[in-house]
């Protein structure tokens, strides 16, 4: 007997989670997210998913959620992802740098040189994670209906 599509766990527990990923993603426009161990930051802000590692400078463990105002200067929905390293430069001459008009990107490529050679950003866009998920889900759902239908016809 040929199980329906609604009736499926693999559906429903499929579509919860990209529920939740695009309630994270809205969230992350306007509140950001962490929490920090001694060695690592995991963050939800600024349209996406990150990761830093913080070499051994960290605290303990911290966590917060805050509403993020500067957030809201420029958000673009479907920005790239990147990884960034620390140089270790020292700051040299400092001039404004124009938050309104920069990417997420842009801002973070601006201070993160300061860092020391041990630190790097990882940063997901929720676009992406929400492509990625939803094609292998898609590929799981289409390989389950196939599998079955091998099965039940002889």
């Amino acid at each position: 007997m040929k199980q329906q599509l609604h009736r499926s766990v693999t559906f429903w527990s499929g579509l919860l989670v990209i529920a939740f990923i695009c309630w994270a993603w809205h969230d992350s426009y306007y509140y950001s997210s962490f929490y920090t161990t001694r060695y690592w930051t995991w963050a939800n802000s600024r349209g996406g998913a990150m990761a830093t590692d913080l070499g051994s400078s960290g605290p303990e463990w911290s966590g917060a959620r805050a509403r993020d105002e500067t957030l809201q200067l420029r958000q673009d929905s479907f920005q790239r992802p990147y990884f960034l390293r620390g140089q270790g430069q020292k700051r040299g001459r400092d001039y404004r740098f124009d938050y309104h008009s920069s990417s997420s990107y842009e801002q973070t490529r601006y201070h993160y040189p300061y860092n020391p050679l041990d630190r790097w950003i990882l940063y997901v866009p929720y676009w992406l994670i929400v492509f990625t998920f939803a094609a292998l889900w898609l590929a799981l759902l289409f390989w389950r209906a196939r599998r079955r239908n091998r099965v039940v016809t002889p």
